[in-house]
C-alpha cells in the first residue's frame, strides 16, 4: 500500500494504497484505520472512495479470511 501511495515504484495509485490499507484494517490491522481514514479526508473523492471500498469488498469476498485451528 505505502508504494501505491507515494509512487515508490511506477505513479502513485491512491485508490490501491486506499483498497489496501482498508483490506488490512478489516483483517485487524490497528494502525491501518488511521491510514484510511487519512487518504480519505486528504487525498480521494467521494467517487474514488466508493471505487477503493468496491474493490475491498470483492477482494474480501474471493479471499475470505481463514480460521486458525
Amino acid at each position: 500500500a505505502e508504494a501505491n501511495r507515494y509512487g515508490i515504484v511506477g505513479h502513485a495509485d491512491p485508490i490501491a494504497a486506499y483498497t489496501w490499507y482498508r483490506i488490512a484494517q478489516l483483517g485487524g490491522m490497528k494502525n491501518a484505520g488511521e491510514l484510511v481514514k487519512d487518504l480519505a479526508a486528504k487525498v480521494l473523492t467521494a467517487e474514488q472512495r466508493a471505487e477503493a471500498e468496491t474493490r475491498a469488498q470483492h477482494w474480501i469476498a474471493e479471499h475470505p479470511p481463514t480460521q486458525n485451528k
